[in-house]
């Protein structure tokens, strides 16, 4: 199997994977990458607060992983009687 290379993303955007790209254009496309975090970052940070996304989808994310634990004790808990 071949090394995968991956470049991380950043909150809305995708982690990039540079596996399969030709070495010519690896520079070019990681250099986007990161321009498109900084251009992600500056919109970011010109919406409204509750607009932004960590106060949407990362709020949404950690609500519903207090709920799954929640619904997992409950469900231990039951298993127990």
């Amino acid at each position: 199997m071949k090394n995968r290379e991956i470049i991380p993303g950043y909150k809305g955007i995708m982690e990039l994977d540079l596996t399969n790209i030709p070495e010519e254009y690896k520079a070019d496309i990681v250099r986007q990458h990161y321009k498109e975090i900084k251009e992600y970052k500056k919109e970011q940070q010109e919406r409204p607060e509750h607009l932004r996304y960590e106060n949407t989808i990362e709020r949404i994310k950690k609500q519903h992983e207090l709920e799954n634990r929640i619904l997992s004790k409950k469900l231990y808990g039951l298993s127990e009687k």
